[in-house]
């Protein structure tokens, strides 16, 4: 293909790494010289056509200090890190860093968890799998018969909380309506009260003290946090693009609220540069994208969802009611076409039924169950497709010929809503150097534009669906039919275990030399 190929990382290595190796911490900076040396040596070694030394290499990305988990993990610090983690979002994203801390470093980190804003029903509705969110959301039940005691009148409360949510609605705004009334940024979002005692932790003596660390996944909490809590090191685990909740203030044109936002993911940007902030994606897609705003580089972590409680374990045997999921949000027109030609094209002697997700919550116990996992996509990546590859589960995903039209369906139908704008201070120069297209306007072209085709390609390379190791992937219904019929689906989850451990250990290391910078001053 004559088309572009993605810049950022050796084209090789780029396909096998949990963490990014051009990371603000040491162990980053040795991991990427390390990766260059190594794709070197595999490039000279394919020229050749000699046999590889694989065991002399080692593993992609491996720390110098990944197995190094001797005392004191923080010198300097005589206890555990008191950890806060705002659930606030999307409840598994929000998850991610704490749970994935606490499962690295128990001994060392006092987790508290805050749960709150205008999606809370949401969350506790969909966030499945995970013990701490179902510990969350009966706090949260027990908040809401503790409100409606206190108001005595469930009737009047009734109509109150009805009469509130239509404020609600202008208040918080939409992605069609805005806030029009909107005077500062922070005005109408759904942000914590400052007050609020779960922001803080009690001591042994009866104390309320800040936290060491704090967790969150949006740039506008990220910014009332730095506010709040201006001394306290921050992680940033972002998934969204950067101005996609702002954007609402460009349609209203609100020019000093954006400018004041842009001065806030500033601050947080300089911060990060002192090692005071953590700043980072959850895919190289989004990384990247996050570049072309803003001219920064940041490192991604791909989610590791150490909270899902659940294995790959059939439940019938094939030709005995064995069952294939296929995951789509059932509401798109080539996801029910692609579906019903499967169906159409399955006979009698195909060995699986097709199940249908529609944008069902399945409990992952339940998901276990099933032989294998088909994602139809509509986004660059998705969160659940780290869930089951975590749970082991086979993943039949699109190749790249089908990809490239796929991937881009949530930013089409987005666009020209203005969440694509950039930093007016950011380095175009640098970020155009860098990437050919830009991976918001020309991804959304007509199918007829050249450029829009060969962007939608080239952003495409950039998605989990491709870098993720051990997804099987398939170039049309009667390809992933036949790769289905001859699956083997046990010996696929075993090398998926083996990837996920490789991936927990870099992890490690990552955290292991990440955490001393951020907490010890």
């Amino acid at each position: 293909s004559n088309d572009p190929e993605p810049k950022r990382l050796p084209s090789v290595e780029r396909y096998h790494c949990a963490t990014d190796p051009q990371s603000v911490t040491s162990w980053g900076k040795r991991a990427a010289q390390r990766a260059v040396i190594r794709g070197d040596a595999i490039q000279v070694t394919f020229a050749a056509r000699a046999n590889l030394a694989w065991d002399r290499l080692g593993p992609p990305y491996w720390a110098p200090n990944a197995l190094q988990l001797q005392e004191p993990f923080c010198p300097g610090l005589s206890r555990r890190i008191r950890l806060l983690g705002l659930v606030t979002n999307h409840g598994a994203l929000d998850l991610e860093v704490p749970e994935l801390l606490l499962h690295l470093f128990p001994r060392w980190l006092q987790a508290q968890f805050f749960f709150g804003g205008t999606m809370e029903g949401v969350m506790c509705k969909k966030t499945e799998g995970s013990s701490t969110m179902v510990e969350l959301c009966a706090e949260r039940e027990k908040r809401l018969q503790r409100r409606l005691i206190r108001k005595g009148n469930h009737l009047r409360h009734r109509r109150r909380r009805r009469r509130q949510g239509r404020q609600n609605e202008l208040r918080f705004g939409r992605l069609k309506l805005g806030n029009k009334t909107r005077k500062h940024m922070l005005e109408g979002r759904s942000l914590p009260n400052p007050r609020d005692q779960r922001l803080l932790f009690v001591t042994d003596t009866g104390r309320r003290v800040q936290p060491d660390l704090i967790t969150t996944t949006g740039f506008l909490e990220a910014i009332w946090l730095d506010r709040r809590f201006p001394s306290v090191p921050l992680v940033l685990f972002f998934g969204p693009p950067v101005m996609l909740l702002t954007a609402t203030d460009v349609v209203d044109g609100h020019v000093a609220i954006v400018e004041s936002y842009w001065q806030g993911v500033r601050r947080i940007l300089r911060r990060a540069g002192a090692g005071e902030v953590l700043i980072a994606a959850e895919s190289l897609f989004r990384a990247e994208q996050f570049f072309w705003q803003t001219s920064v580089e940041v490192p991604f972590l791909r989610p590791m969802s150490t909270w899902v409680n659940a294995t790959y374990s059939p439940a019938k045997a094939p030709f005995q009611g064995g069952e294939i999921l296929f995951h789509s949000r059932g509401r798109l027109k080539y996801e029910v076409d692609f579906i019903t030609t499967v169906k159409l094209m399955t006979g009698p002697r195909f060995p699986y039924q097709v199940v249908e997700q529609k944008n069902r919550v399945f409990p992952f116990k339940e998901i276990a169950a099933f032989h294998a996992v088909v994602i139809i996509p509509w986004s660059p990546e998705l969160c659940f497709l780290r869930n089951l590859f975590k749970m082991r589960m086979p993943l039949f995903v699109p190749d790249l010929a089908l990809l490239r039209n796929l991937v881009h369906i949530a930013n089409i139908r987005l666009m020209p809503y203005p969440y694509n704008q950039h930093d007016p201070q950011s380095n175009r120069g640098l970020v155009e150097a860098v990437h050919p297209f830009d991976p918001f306007v020309d991804t959304a072209r007509s199918p007829s534009d050249v450029i829009g085709t060969k962007a939608r390609a080239y952003w495409a390379e950039y998605s989990e669906y491709l870098l993720m190791p051990e997804l099987l992937h398939f170039a049309s219904a009667a390809d992933l039919l036949a790769k289905l019929n001859g699956m083997e689906g046990k010996k696929v989850s075993q090398r998926m275990r083996a990837a996920y451990l490789n991936d927990l250990q870099e992890m490690t290391s990552f955290w292991q030399e990440a955490l001393p910078v951020l907490v010890i001053r």
